[in-house]
């Protein structure tokens, strides 16, 4: 019995001794200035872009932004249409689109100009946290490597800048990650936005791979850059230098008109311009030679997005035939029978009053 006892105190003294050396191992330890410094093991911050591995990851985080503009908001998507003589709006009510149909509704904050103002800001601090970290001294990637990836970066955030001068004139040019709120920004003039995206895209057609040989595919490409370069070019009144971008692409012999049908629909009868957007058929590896740059959107492929939600392809749900509402027993209606858009009777020359006459031919 005292010998029992003996063991047992032994032992908590034992235990007692090592649990207060690692409590002054651990006041020692926290006492060093060291012992206060981040080790970033993840998370999307400049910091954390330090190599190869962490630009793949952001560029795929930019691409990701930049991809729910196509796959977000529906009613926002016919938006950017209808109003127009290419579109009518098929819907009389919606936040999104029924200011764009009935002009008196129309206000500052309306829900659509508002979420393309947010999206492209959001792209635009994706691309330069990327651009900051390559430059910055903690990259430990290649000139080849930093080249490429601000490429990629540069692309983007003209894109975006050519998206809000497109609609909004003049808009604050930011060229610097934002972590902070920050409330005193300056409108720049429109012809300073399309300043930058002319220097953007020029750095982008510089560095960025052709389309033959980019990583992978979604990635962008130099004809892509080129051909909104030649954009940019126009809106800056310059048309011999939008010319010159044009030719670059025509002149590189690695895009063709698709005249014939092709594809998983390639026997059928039918319109070989409705095959390039088709699932299956979309890409240049699948027989697409028209496409400058194709966004990846189909269900369970890398870098694709999702079905039956917001983050999957939203456009399939814009252009539609026009359908009138389909009523049924009971004398209900179903929540989704109609349409959001559908070709303008400008357009087609004739009322468009009958879904048959595009249901085979048209995307």
């Amino acid at each position: 019995m005292i010998i029992s006892k003996l063991i047992n105190m032994k032992k908590q003294t034992i235990i007692y001794r090592v649990c207060a050396a690692l409590m002054v191992a651990a006041t020692f330890n926290s006492c060093k200035k060291s012992f206060l410094d981040e080790d970033y093991k993840s998370g999307y911050s400049v910091e954390a872009i330090t190599d190869e591995n962490g630009f793949k990851a952001a560029v795929a985080g930019l691409q990701n932004t930049f991809r729910t503009d196509y796959s977000s908001i529906q009613g926002g998507l016919a938006a950017l249409n209808i109003g127009t003589d290419i579109a009518s709006g098929g819907q009389v009510v919606g936040a999104y689109m029924s200011p764009f149909q009935d002009y008196k509704q129309l206000i500052p904050q309306d829900a659509t100009s508002k979420y393309c103002w947010q999206w492209c800001y959001r792209v635009i601090n994706g691309a330069n946290n990327i651009i900051q970290a390559a430059y910055a001294p903690k990259a430990t990637i290649t000139a080849a490597q930093r080249n490429l990836y601000v490429a990629e970066a540069s692309f983007f955030r003209a894109y975006a800048y050519n998206f809000l001068g497109t609609l909004f004139g003049g808009v604050p040019i930011i060229t610097e990650p934002l972590s902070a709120p920050k409330t005193d920004f300056v409108r720049a003039t429109k012809e300073e936005v399309v300043n930058l995206v002319i220097s953007d895209l020029k750095f982008a057609t510089t560095y960025l791979p052709d389309i033959t040989k980019v990583a992978s595919q979604g990635r962008i490409n130099q004809a892509a850059a080129s051909q909104l370069l030649a954009e940019a070019y126009l809106r800056a009144g310059k048309g011999d230098s939008a010319e010159l971008a044009t030719k670059a692409i025509i002149g590189g012999n690695q895009f063709a008109l698709v005249k014939t049908r092709y594809g998983i629909k390639r026997t059928q009868p039918g319109d070989a311009f409705y095959d390039m957007f088709l699932y299956g058929n979309q890409r240049r590896s699948q027989g697409n030679t028209e496409s400058i740059w194709v966004v990846e959107q189909q269900y369970l492929v890398n870098g694709g997005g999702l079905p039956a939600d917001n983050t999957g392809d939203q456009h399939r749900r814009e252009w539609v035939p026009f359908y009138k509402r389909i009523g049924y027993a009971g004398g209900r209606f179903s929540w989704r029978p109609w349409y959001r858009a559908y070709p303008s009777d400008q357009l087609v020359g004739v009322p468009v009053i009958r879904s048959e006459r595009y249901a085979q031919f048209t995307i």
